[in-house]
């Protein structure tokens, strides 16, 4: 703030000895005149402005307007505190307290416009404790509030200040006490702003590196309902940013397939696929990118960021059994079985019965190739070199040979 007035006024003890009120030209500080004189014994004395708080058009500052001369405040040598109007009669002073070592006055942000005051402050220490009086306006009338204590430790230097943010500042030694803000005059309060990141905003995960299971990793991955995936880790799933795309399918069996939603609950990551999983043999990789905004929870401490991973869906397997019965007519009749590569087969060995009547007979059998895929199908090449030979092939299984 910048000051407008014209006049300077202090308080204090003179060269002479005597505690005295003078007023001086702004302009002439060493002019000064003796507005009161308050006698050689005091322990301390104090000078606060009563007034309004304004804005002024085209001004930078907000503008303190006095009205009438200044409150004084004095401590006596016994530790009274006392309070009246500069150059008010003596006898009309109102004694505030007692056992006072120190104070400190303050005018309180004040705007008639806006009718918010928060009063003329005294703040003060005794040899125990700190304690404040406001004069507000109670009921339309301007009174001394009651004795409020602030501090009951022992406090060694007490200050009141107005803040620039439109707060009362009560410093107890090295403490320092706020009020609420008081918005006046074309002032505007605290703004907080909440981010919303965009899907492009750079976010680096990484693991620690100290602890058990330092490392997090998927320990399971479960569908439920043929519709939904539950997704386990080592440690819990804590919570995804909705605004974040975080997963993408890669490889999938189901055509048409994707990712309806996915959210965190009850330490799980569950997943809604789009279309539901009827086949035995799904399999489905879903990849969790490196910038990502799912967490898990190694404590209540510490909640960091996922690193990039697969979560693999791998339905479980299906045994299927395979019998076949061969009778030859013809000694010169062979058989050669070829097992279909670019397939996963879990099942169980196949099993052949033969019954021969000519031992010349034979057959091959060609092991299986296992890659990734898991839909088994097995085709047969049969090579008789007699018409009158005859096979009979019974089949059972989940999938056509």
């Amino acid at each position: 703030m910048i000051s407008n007035e014209k006049e300077f006024w202090t308080v204090g003890y003179s060269q002479w000895g005597r505690w005295q009120v003078r007023k001086a030209p702004v302009d002439q500080p060493d002019k000064y005149t003796l507005v009161e004189d308050l006698g050689p014994e005091l322990k301390a004395a104090y000078l606060e402005a009563d007034g309004d708080f304004v804005y002024i058009a085209g001004q930078e500052h907000i503008s303190l307007i006095t009205s009438g001369v200044p409150w004084l405040f004095v401590i006596t040598t016994s530790g009274k505190l006392y309070v009246k109007k500069v150059a008010e009669p003596l006898d009309i002073a109102l004694l505030l307290d007692t056992d006072v070592e120190e104070a400190c006055a303050c005018r309180g942000w004040k705007s008639n416009k806006y009718s918010v005051d928060d009063g003329l402050i005294i703040a003060y220490r005794k040899r125990v404790g700190a304690f404040i009086r406001v004069y507000r306006p109670i009921q339309g009338t301007y009174v001394w509030s009651d004795v409020q204590t602030i501090s009951a430790r022992q406090v060694n230097h007490i200050e009141i200040r107005r803040m620039n943010d439109f707060r009362i500042g009560i410093l107890l030694d090295e403490e320092l006490l706020l009020t609420n803000r008081t918005y006046i005059g074309s002032t505007v309060k605290t703004e907080f702003f909440e981010d919303q990141f965009n899907s492009d905003f750079l976010v680096m995960s990484m693991t620690a590196t100290t602890g058990p299971k330092a490392d997090f990793a998927i320990t399971s991955v479960a569908l439920k309902d043929l519709i939904e995936l539950w997704v386990t880790g080592n440690y819990p799933f804590y919570k995804r940013d909705t605004t974040w795309n975080d997963l993408s399918i890669t490889t999938q069996v189901v055509a048409g397939q994707g990712i309806d939603r996915y959210w965190v609950e009850d330490g799980y990551l569950k997943i809604r696929l789009k279309l539901p999983m009827t086949t035995p043999y799904s399999y489905m990789r879903i990849h969790l990118r490196a910038l990502n905004r799912i967490q898990f929870e190694r404590t209540p401490q510490s909640r960091p960021v996922c690193p990039e991973l697969d979560i693999i869906y791998e339905a479980p397997p299906v045994p299927v059994d395979e019998h076949f019965d061969a009778s030859w007519v013809s000694p010169n009749a062979a058989i050669t079985m070829i097992q279909k590569r670019n397939l996963v087969y879990n099942g169980p060995e196949e099993h052949f019965t033969d019954s021969w009547q000519n031992p010349e007979v034979g057959f091959t059998l060609i092991a299986v190739v296992r890659i990734i895929n898991r839909v088994p199908a097995e085709h047969f090449d049969v090579t008789v070199s007699s018409p009158g030979s005859a096979i009979t092939m019974i089949q059972s299984g989940v999938t056509p040979i």
